[in-house]
């Protein structure tokens, strides 16, 4: 029977593909990695969150902006949600930029700004 990798095992192995892509978040705010997750995956989890998605209303004020859906508790709505969550580079990336932060001190006037965004309904997904 095979073990599963030690956490840190699995995050070394992606530490090196980390360092750029977490360069890409802090300098743009956000960050796509193309084909991080299978198609599957996606598939199960818009098809887990589509109810929810369609009877989200839209935001409403210039700050959120008039098309944009915001909901969380996405690791209780979907078990797909935890493969995201959970990836080893997505892992490597959040502790490359906290020790980052850790070490880095910020300007006066810098500001801690968390963004969240909405997953397009499943309609919106594309077969690849």
């Amino acid at each position: 029977m095979r073990s599963a990798a030690k956490p840190s095992a699995r995050l070394s192995a992606v530490e090196p593909q980390a360092a750029p892509f977490a360069e890409q978040l802090l300098k743009q705010g956000y960050l796509v990695i193309p084909d991080a997750i299978d198609t599957e995956t996606h598939r199960r989890f818009y098809a887990d969150i589509d109810a929810v998605f369609a009877r989200t209303p839209f935001c409403q004020g210039a700050f959120y902006g008039e098309t944009t859906k915001r909901f969380g508790r996405l690791l209780i709505r979907s078990d797909m949600s935890a493969r995201f969550a959970t990836h080893p580079l997505i892992l490597a990336i959040a502790e490359k930029i906290s020790k980052q932060a850790l070490t880095t001190v910020p300007p006066k006037n810098a500001r801690a700004t968390c963004w969240c965004s909405a997953i397009a309904p499943a309609s919106a997904l594309v077969a690849t």
